[in-house]
């Protein structure tokens, strides 16, 4: 997951290093702690001071671009994860003689994410 974000942040232009590493800290406190974020709460549990937390937080992000752009990865990773399942199954079919037994579900559940994040699917090289 950690990769995933960082590279969304590394890619999106307007989110430079003194930023990305804020909200790396940020998100990893926050999928780590359960209770009312605030920044005293969220301080005690990373290393960042709350008036960090609290100098951040006053600041424009585009999460709505953030989240976009995590959704089509995690989409292009699990599309991708299907997609070699589905080949190692033939391959492995092929050397059997018999039919591919491909799971079904994958295949829909693959085509439903696509379709549903209007993304075209390109693995990464």
């Amino acid at each position: 997951m950690e990769d995933i974000v960082n590279s969304v942040l590394t890619s999106m232009s307007g989110v430079k290093k003194p930023p990305r590493i804020f909200l790396m800290g940020l998100f990893t406190v926050l999928r780590l702690y359960q209770g009312k974020a605030t920044f005293r709460n969220l301080s005690r549990y990373s290393e960042m001071h709350e008036k960090r937390f609290s100098r951040w937080c006053r600041r424009a992000f585009d999460f709505a671009h953030y989240q976009e752009r995590v959704c089509v990865r995690r989409t292009n990773a699990l599309i991708d994860l299907t997609l070699r399942r589905w080949i190692a199954k033939a391959s492995h079919a092929d050397r059997d003689r018999q039919p591919p037994d491909i799971n079904s579900e994958s295949r829909a559940f693959a085509l439903s994410l696509s379709i549903i994040f209007k993304v075209d699917y390109l693995p990464e090289s």
